[in-house]
């Protein structure tokens, strides 16, 4: 891992299931001095971020102390480098880091993650990277907005609302809230316009598309909150289009996040149309993983007739067979059951009477064992993940 001294030449590419594979490997031993320098470069923060964009369990904002204290070192996720548009999204889930795909990548293209809060301004994200890991950032994006001339008086309104709300005394009227966000949408029009010749090499309608993404990116907060607002004046087609719109922008930026997803949900909460749905549950599949619970989990909840209409036509699974034998010792029987759906020991269930044993787990077939004299305080339990088996041990 990176600890800011000058690293040795390749001599061949090692791959990625083998790393370190011999290179970089330490001669002696670590100084503590070092290893903290390994950490502070290579940590990953992991709890996520308590803010209007990320999905939390409790939305406590006081959360932010905890945060900032719990880190982790995953040194094959740690090898990415940074982008301010990241072609990968990350997913932090206890001890583990997700690292997909955001978006097609075309062979040749370096994976990149995002190192900092990349919301913030080219200038703080500068700062921030330059002082937590000692480097300037010099991709697409930041080279984009270092070019974009905003710092005369008349591009404060832009500046003004970069990765921010309208401030609630601005905002009595929805009028009143389209007429700024329009100020600092003609204000990015304009940089933009002004500086576009110098920001890219050829006039394709791509590189044209891609750049008034970024210039109009920190634009979304502004743009969710008036969607919610006309959303919630009964202006549900000027409401989506907006929301589409803000959808557009975050995927040129930040695909597959929880600030992607987030926004698309609020589409989606707007249109309940079947082809968002289809999308949504798609984006959920490819950033968390796949299944409805996972989109319950991170979506559903918050839509009921949605959430039925995907648990209505979603094809129910096969359900598992439960199998079982009798094993017998000088001073136990022993009931092996087993079957695929025995995922966890804590889905299993078992229940016992007189004289019958119940088994259970989700997508298996329900099955009951004739026992004879069962006592079930005397019994006990021993799960095996690998062979997906319970032994139930039941004293003679």
């Amino acid at each position: 891992m990176c600890d800011d001294s000058e690293l040795e030449e390749f001599s061949k590419p090692v791959p990625l299931h083998s790393w370190p594979g011999g290179f970089g490997r330490p001669r002696s031993k670590i100084s503590l001095a070092k290893m903290r320098r390994k950490v502070d470069l290579n940590a990953y923060r992991c709890s996520p971020p308590v803010s209007e964009y990320a999905f939390t369990d409790d939305g406590q904002s006081n959360a932010s102390k905890a945060r900032s204290e719990a880190y982790g070192v995953f040194p094959l996720a740690s090898l990415f480098n940074h982008s301010c548009a990241p072609n990968m999204s990350k997913v932090l889930l206890g001890k583990w880091v997700f690292l997909r795909a955001a978006r097609e990548i075309p062979p040749g293209e370096e994976l990149t993650q995002f190192y900092c809060d990349i919301r913030m301004p080219v200038e703080m994200r500068q700062k921030e990277l330059s002082d937590l890991f000692g480097f300037s950032c010099n991709c697409p994006r930041c080279r984009f907005e270092l070019l974009l001339d905003t710092e005369s008086e008349e591009f404060q309104p832009w500046k003004r609302l970069y990765s921010c709300a309208v401030p609630l005394l601005q905002q009595r009227f929805s009028s009143e809230l389209e007429g700024l966000i329009a100020d600092a949408e003609r204000c990015a029009r304009r940089a933009l316009a002004e500086r576009f010749i110098e920001v890219t090499e050829t006039n394709d309608k791509e590189h044209e598309e891609i750049h008034e993404s970024w210039a109009l990116w920190p634009l979304v907060p502004a743009f969710q909150q008036l969607a919610a607002r006309l959303r919630l004046d009964g202006r549900f087609e000027e409401s989506l289009a907006l929301w589409r719109r803000s959808e557009r922008l975050v995927k040129s930026v930040v695909p597959l996040s929880n600030i992607h997803l987030r926004v698309h949900s609020e589409m989606l909460l707007t249109s309940e149309a079947d082809a968002d749905l289809r999308e949504n549950l798609s984006l959920v599949a490819s950033a968390f993983g796949p299944g409805i619970e996972v989109w319950q989990k991170l979506v559903g909840f918050r839509m009921p007739r949605l959430s039925k209409k995907v648990m209505d036509t979603s094809p129910k699974p096969d359900l598992c067979p439960i199998h079982y034998e009798w094993e017998e010792t000088e001073q136990n029987w022993l009931l092996v059951a087993w079957s695929a759906a025995f995922q966890h020991a804590q889905d299993i269930f078992l229940d016992a009477s007189a004289d019958v044993l119940l088994f259970n787990a989700p997508n298996a077939v329900e099955t009951k064992v004739s026992c004879s004299k069962v006592h079930a305080a005397s019994m006990e339990t021993k799960f095996s993940r690998r062979r997906r088996s319970l032994t139930v041990r039941i004293p003679k």
